[in-house]
């Protein structure tokens, strides 16, 4: 992945007549949710606002900045 995005900015740079430098890093690991824990949510939810109101969302990069809570020393899965 690192060379994918190195090669995509520096390619989108020289278009423009530009140079870049780029320092790839892996800061925050991707949200994964545990398997128990998601199940009891969804039948706790199902229970509570029957079944058919309960949906599986689609898979988002929208919440991975959450791997890690920040200041709070812990991952939150």
């Amino acid at each position: 992945m690192p060379e994918i995005v190195t090669g995509l900015i520096n390619d989108v740079a020289a278009s423009c007549g530009a140079k870049v430098e780029v320092d790839y890093r892996r800061a925050v690991p991707p949200v994964v949710n545990d398997r128990l824990a998601t199940a009891v949510v969804a039948g706790a939810a199902g229970a509570a606002l029957g079944a058919d109101r309960v949906i599986e969302a689609e898979i988002s990069m929208g919440g991975e900045d959450f791997a890690v809570l920040p200041g709070a020393g812990c991952p939150a899965r």
